[in-house]
C-alpha cells in the first residue's frame, strides 16, 4: 500500500477494509472538477494507462461524466476496468454518501466483468454513458 497523506478522507474510509483489499493512490489531481481541464484529464488518461489493476478515481460530481467521455474516448482499447465516484457533499460534511460510494465502486471492481469506464453513485454502478446526474434533485441514476 503507498499513502499519500493528502487523501486524509480517502485513507480515513479504507481504514475500515481490515486490509481485506490492497490499494496504491494516486494523488494527481487536487481541484473542483469545474476547473479541470484538457491537460488535468490528459494526466488522468496517463495514470490510468499506467495501472495494470481495476482503478478508482474520485471526482467531483460537476465534470465526472465529461471525464469518463475523456477517458473512454483517450482509451478506445482500454484492457481494465476503471470506476469513477465521487459525492454531492464532501466527506467532511454530515451525511455525505462519500463513504457508501467509495464502498460501492470498491465492491463493484471485484465483479465487473467488462473492461471499460463506469460511474458508481448511489447505489448505481453502470457504464458512464448509462448514468446521469440529476441536478434538481442532487442524486445519479441510471438512464
Amino acid at each position: 500500500m503507498t499513502i499519500d497523506t493528502s487523501n486524509r478522507s480517502i485513507l480515513s474510509i479504507l481504514e475500515n477494509t481490515y486490509d481485506n483489499i490492497h490499494f496504491e493512490i494516486h494523488n494527481i489531481i487536487h481541484k473542483d472538477s469545474l476547473d479541470m481541464d484538457g491537460r488535468d484529464r490528459k494526466q488522468l488518461v496517463q495514470t490510468i494507462e499506467e495501472c495494470t489493476n481495476p482503478v478508482i478515481v474520485v471526482h467531483g460530481t460537476d465534470t465526472m461524466k465529461q471525464s469518463c467521455r475523456y477517458v473512454d474516448e483517450a482509451l478506445p482499447a482500454l484492457e481494465n476496468v476503471v470506476i469513477f465516484t465521487g459525492a454531492m457533499y464532501p466527506y467532511y460534511v454530515k451525511n455525505s454518501e462519500s463513504t457508501f460510494n467509495l464502498a460501492t465502486a470498491i465492491g463493484a471492481v471485484k465483479f465487473l466483468q467488462k473492461n471499460g469506464v463506469y460511474i458508481a453513485m448511489h447505489g448505481i454502478v453502470d457504464h458512464y454513458k448509462d448514468v446521469e446526474k440529476d441536478y434538481e434533485r442532487g442524486r445519479f441514476y441510471r438512464l
